[in-house]
């Protein structure tokens, strides 16, 4: 159902209460938004903690109690029983579904009532949401970031998207470790070349015990040098990057070593950034790229959310999406 283009908008709507602060249940009662709550991506709620301010009669008067709980997005009333969401315990605490299409009363699990409002996406969403989908959407919603998107959320999407990359990224080492081991890992992703045991287990010990970036690129250095392979520094810091970093987080996670995990993120920050178009188009558009972690993100921004079209939720998206006018 989260893959539903309306279910989307109207979550973005409600997320940035374009609704408004005070709504109207289908019996009549006045809601009044305190707290939108915490989008979830994944199964489950459709947004976490909300905070919402019933009030039995219209006028806003009377019977005030504040509901704190979680908050469903519907295309129909009746999607409800579909999915047979009153059966799960995770909708037990469902304190208002928001819904397109009303058709009749839903009910939690012990039988009480779920209040209901019925929204209609402002036309303005639909539009901004076309235009993303568009030809020229990629670039409107550069230009707008120019300057149409403060600063701390730029940076604060970034770095939710490196945070991402990694999760991602040592995930798959995790998988090859569990099948090759760790050291083989980390050595199969650094060459082609068949590495003899010894060479392994040294580079192995090394590079989980480098305490710094200077530590660290000398020891590929030296590594490529070792095997006859040509480095230079842009390869060597793309190799931090791109392999050290990952692996070292996903095994620091396995052995439950957060000294390893931090200083993969370490390593990330302070490492030098890529210089690619891409990289640089961010750039124009006063996207930090000032270090390798900012390079990760910004391709994984433009890979996973860009290429795919997922502007529904992505940050960017949802600002241009907000503060669009045709």
């Amino acid at each position: 159902m989260k893959e539903n283009i309306d279910y989307n908008l109207v979550s973005l709507c409600w997320d940035y209460k374009l609704f408004g602060d005070k709504l109207e249940t289908t019996d009549g009662a006045t809601v009044e938004i305190v707290d939108t709550g915490l989008y979830n991506h994944n199964v489950g709620p459709s947004f976490f903690n909300a905070k919402i301010k019933i009030y039995k009669s219209s006028n806003s008067t009377s019977w005030p109690l504040l509901f704190v709980g979680n908050v469903m997005v519907l295309n129909f009333s009746s999607d409800w029983e579909k999915y047979s969401l009153y059966r799960e315990d995770g909708y037990s605490n469902v304190i208002l579904a928001i819904t397109s299409v009303y058709e009749h009363e839903i009910k939690r699990n012990d039988g009480s009532a779920v209040p209901q409002i019925v929204v209609t996406v402002p036309e303005n969403i639909r539009k901004s949401y076309q235009v993303l989908l568009s030809d020229k959407g990629r670039q409107s919603c550069r230009n707008f970031a120019k300057t149409g998107i403060p600063l701390i959320t730029k940076f604060a999407w970034t770095s939710s998207m490196q945070t991402e990359w990694l999760y991602v990224a040592s995930g798959e080492m995790k998988k090859t470790a569990e099948k090759m081991g760790w050291g083989s890992t980390l050595v199969t992703n650094l060459t082609d070349m068949v590495i003899l045991d010894g060479l392994q287990k040294r580079l192995f010990k090394d590079i989980t015990k480098a305490a710094s970036l200077e530590i660290l690129r000398k020891l590929i250095r030296d590594f490529y040098s070792t095997i006859g392979e040509r480095s230079n520094p842009y390869k060597v810091e793309r190799t931090i990057i791109h392999v050290i970093c990952p692996w070292l987080f996903a095994y620091g996670d396995s052995i439950g070593d957060m000294k390893l995990t931090d200083r993969a993120f370490d390593f990330l920050e302070n490492s030098k950034p890529e210089n690619t178009q891409g990289l640089r188009d961010w750039e124009k558009v006063n996207v930090a790229n000032h270090k390798g972690g900012d390079s990760v993100a910004l391709r994984w921004l433009n890979n996973q959310y860009c290429d795919r079209k997922k502007c529904l939720i992505c940050r960017f998206g949802r600002e241009f999406m907000k503060k669009y006018k045709a």
